[in-house]
């Protein structure tokens, strides 16, 4: 378990959050003049996602700080709990997605309109 102001924890919000960054800007671009993707930018694209995953876990194995106590609290029940219902989990489920595979895997036909 890591603490939560660990300083590769840290470190590691910064870089998802430049990616996050990243994302908000090249998403909407994307989609308004839909530019030629080559190999590398798709490796690119998988290696965010690739990145928002680990985060995920990284969370699961964060401790946090209980707001009514004020401990900071290391059971992984715990902790699992707190980033579920904390509601951070399904946004950062929702990003890590590739959603562009998953629809072109249901409509073949839907990535060449």
């Amino acid at each position: 378990m890591m603490h939560h102001n660990n300083k590769f924890r840290m470190n590691w919000d910064i870089y998802v959050m430049l990616l996050a960054v990243y994302n908000s800007v090249e998403i909407p671009f994307t989609v308004a003049f839909e530019p030629d993707q080559n190999l590398g930018y798709q490796i690119w694209d998988r290696c965010i996602d690739v990145t928002f995953a680990i985060d995920i876990i990284i969370n699961f194995r964060t401790s946090y700080i209980n707001e009514k106590t004020g401990f900071e609290i290391f059971t992984n029940k715990e902790v699992t709990l707190n980033y579920i219902k904390s509601g951070r989990f399904f946004v950062d489920l929702s990003a890590t997605i590739p959603w562009e595979i998953l629809l072109a895997a249901i409509d073949p036909t839907a990535s060449s309109k």
